[in-house]
């Protein structure tokens, strides 16, 4: 029986398979269920605490090198029992064919080792797909926000790529979060509009390598992309326009209607994250001072190194992440003069702290 269930599964049967991964999670408390069409798979794993999302892509990812077997797309998923809303989503893209599916193995239902009571794992959507193309640069997606985009109640079409542009030098660790949540990386370099002009040139040829793409969500905040909207719209393509408004995001539908997402937070946590944010660079001017004594001012460049080095991100990533106003280390800085005094010192913009024991305030 095992060994009839073995070689099920390495001619590609999801029944077979989640049939294997089943047993082999069992004792981790962890159910699985497949569901396949003929241009992709998903994979679902459901437990009392939210599966971890790395252990299990690796779980798959050497599962299915054992079997031999590569679907056309993978996306595997984790969720916390009772919950309808998926925790976590990863796209897995292979790039090439070791064993093709029998016909009638393309299609199946979802794998009965989900409970009855449990709500539907996955959820059936028209053909094609979707393609999320990211300006990482100028816009921060949280997670609620993320799975937001990839919900039905957005797109109709599953995202089965997600592309994120940057000058990834300047991001810290950026790129090694956007990994894991299945993105791939486009590097640009650092000049006014890059990841603008290369997401217009890789966007408008998407649909040579994906042919079935039927929707592309295209999110920054930039309003240089109207020569790939109307590109895509010529090729068929709907275009969901993605940009943030203070502290909501606006996804513009391609019949032009607007659909808000809010996360309605205490009034104060604004001010919160700021004194934060002003409290690490406050520590941060003062040890850099105190390693080079009798310096007064130190150049912004010299703290938003530090910064980097010790928290693994920008003070721009930081103020993205926190949903601040400011854009960069200099405005924020400028925005708490009671704190900080900034001054430009031979064409060098410089900065001092206003008090010596101003650390001792936070």
């Amino acid at each position: 029986m095992v060994a009839d269930l073995l070689e099920r599964a390495k001619q590609g049967e999801p029944q077979a398979i989640a049939t294997l991964m089943g047993r082999s999670l069992h004792s981790k408390g962890l159910k699985v269920a497949i569901h396949t069409t003929a241009h992709s798979w998903q994979i679902l794993f459901e437990a009392e605490q939210i599966p971890d999302r790395h252990q299990l892509s690796q779980f798959v990812k050497q599962g299915f090198l054992k079997l031999g077997i590569t679907p056309p797309a993978l996306q595997v998923m984790g969720r916390q029992k009772g919950s309808r809303a998926n925790a976590w989503t990863i796209d897995l893209f292979p790039t090439t064919q070791t064993a093709p599916m029998t016909g009638e193995n393309k299609q199946t239902s979802i794998s009965q080792s989900l409970s009855a009571s449990s709500p539907s794992p996955l959820s059936t959507r028209p053909d094609g797909i979707a393609i999320l193309l990211l300006d990482a640069e100028n816009l921060y997606l949280r997670p609620d926000e993320r799975e937001f985009l990839e919900s039905e109640s957005v797109c109709p079409y599953p995202i089965r790529v997600k592309i994120a542009f940057a000058n990834w030098r300047v991001m810290g660790k950026r790129d090694e979060e956007l990994y894991e949540q299945g993105y791939q990386m486009i590097h640009v370099p650092q000049g006014k509009n890059s990841a603008d002009m290369k997401m217009t040139a890789i966007g408008a040829s998407m649909f040579l390598q994906y042919p079935n793409t039927k929707a592309m969500i295209v999110c920054s905040s930039d309003s240089d992309l109207s020569h790939l909207h109307h590109t895509l719209q010529s090729q068929g393509i709907g275009v969901y326009k993605v940009i943030r408004r203070n502290r909501y995001l606006e996804v513009t539908l391609p019949n032009g209607k607007t659909l808000p997402y809010l996360v309605r937070e205490p009034e104060e946590t604004s001010q919160k994250t700021g004194e934060l944010l002003e409290q690490e660079l406050v520590q941060i001017i003062q040890t850099v001072m105190a390693e080079t004594p009798g310096t007064t001012a130190l150049p912004i460049s010299v703290v938003g190194d530090r910064y980097r080095r010790q928290y693994g991100k920008s003070v721009a990533e930081r103020l993205q992440e926190l949903e601040l106003r400011e854009r960069h280390c200099g405005s924020f800085l400028r925005s708490r003069p009671q704190v900080f005094q900034v001054q430009v010192v031979n064409r060098a913009l410089l900065v001092s702290l206003v008090r010596s024991d101003v650390a001792e305030q936070h």
